[in-house]
């Protein structure tokens, strides 16, 4: 017997095992009635004890309710149980706000949820149809508009002969007998999951985010408890940002709007000024010389290339470092009268250097001893003259 069925609010039973067999490390219990919600229509299952068992996972197999628990329970004994309230409640405002906004966005645009899917975090509804960011919103105001007129959730198992007078949502032929939840004057849907018994219940909706997915939308939610605690979380935040940048809490957008500007400013400025510091650096290297090798901690990765083709211009074969990260090095090597591919795979084969390039420059990561690289550098180049 389900007994979460005739009462999703009831959270104690006793009932009889009648099967318990091992399962890798964990047991699979059958009763002759419980209480547990087994995983199912996109709602997680519950969890709880059975005795002093603990609840892992609930599952229906075959039609029957099989509960996988952390011990082996005597088959023949009467067994008290109890679900986590807590989970149990949680889902329940979750799964009936999605219902009323399922409903709400098939009743005003006539497309369907494709896909439904809630956990500890949050609810996901695929939606067979594209939403923009504003109708969302507005969905949403009137979601929580309906929440506070109280409606009377209503839970019922209608005759095939009923059944077919019902307009109603389903994402699949159901060939059993079909279990019928309405939220009057906003939704009609075929579930089985557990839902709290009035729209009051699930205290508030808020619409996350709204994303293409697929042709429609995914849209997450949340509702009730998690959904206050969201906002609380994101309020002081807010209020953090606007102490920091003593600006009124609805203006912190602007404020930091501004910022970024100011920022985005000031790096532009950083990058002029460093251009022209790279370019005093590449002055004070003398003319017409053959090897040009340079080590300056002060250099950035996203210089190297700059500094090679600065330094080019005075000598026949250049090589600069960059400090990098753990004893590493980014380095950069040309050379105008051979393939610097050669220099590459030399140092690869010295020092494990790691990376590539053309012809006419090649860049990556080496590790070493600074003195021990320029010698290698200077040999390969000789060489080659």
């Amino acid at each position: 017997m389900r007994l979460y069925e005739k009462d999703a609010y009831q959270t104690t039973f006793s009932g009889k095992v009648l099967s318990c067999e091992e399962d890798g490390k964990q047991w699979k219990i059958l009763l002759d009635q419980s209480c547990f919600y087994p995983e199912g229509g996109g709602q997680p299952s519950d969890s709880g004890v059975l005795a002093q068992a603990k609840v892992l996972d609930v599952q229906e197999k075959n039609g029957e309710v099989i509960h996988w628990t952390d011990r082996p329970l005597e088959v023949g004994r009467q067994v008290e149980g109890k679900i986590d309230w807590d989970r149990r409640y949680h889902f329940m405002q979750n799964h009936t706000g999605e219902h009323l906004v399922s409903g709400l966005i098939h009743k005003k645009y006539g497309y369907e949820n494709v896909g439904f899917h809630m956990n500890e975090e949050m609810v996901t509804i695929d939606v067979g149809g594209v939403l923009t960011q504003e109708q969302c919103d507005e969905i949403e105001r009137q979601a929580n508009e309906e929440l506070h007129k109280g409606r009377e959730i209503e839970i019922f198992y209608p005759s095939r002969e009923e059944l077919e007078t019902i307009a109603y949502r389903s994402k699949k032929e159901i060939q059993s007998q079909v279990r019928i939840v309405r939220i009057p004057e906003c939704d009609t849907c075929a579930c089985c999951g557990s839902h709290v018994k009035n729209t009051l219940e699930i205290g508030l909706i808020k619409l996350l985010t709204v994303q293409h997915y697929k042709s429609g939308v995914r849209i997450t939610m949340l509702c009730g408890k998690k959904a206050f605690e969201d906002y609380e979380r994101k309020h002081k935040s807010v209020m953090e940002i606007s102490r920091m940048l003593s600006a009124k809490p609805e203006e912190t957008s602007a404020a930091v709007g501004h910022l970024r500007e100011e920022n985005q400013n000031l790096k532009q400025r950083v990058g002029q000024l460093r251009q022209l510091l790279l370019e005093a650096k590449a002055k004070m290297i003398p003319e017409n010389q053959k090897e040009i090798f340079l080590c300056d901690e002060n250099l950035e990765a996203s210089d190297l290339r700059h500094m090679i083709n600065a330094l080019i211009q005075k000598g026949d074969h250049v090589m600069v470092l960059a400090p990098a990260k753990d004893a590493m090095f980014y380095y950069a090597a040309a050379s105008r009268v051979m393939d610097s591919r050669q220099i590459s795979k030399e140092l690869a084969q010295r020092f494990g250097a790691k990376g590539g390039g053309s012809a006419q420059m090649v860049q990556g990561t080496i590790s070493g001893e600074i003195g021990q690289i320029e010698r290698m550098f200077c040999e390969i180049v000789k060489r080659d003259e």
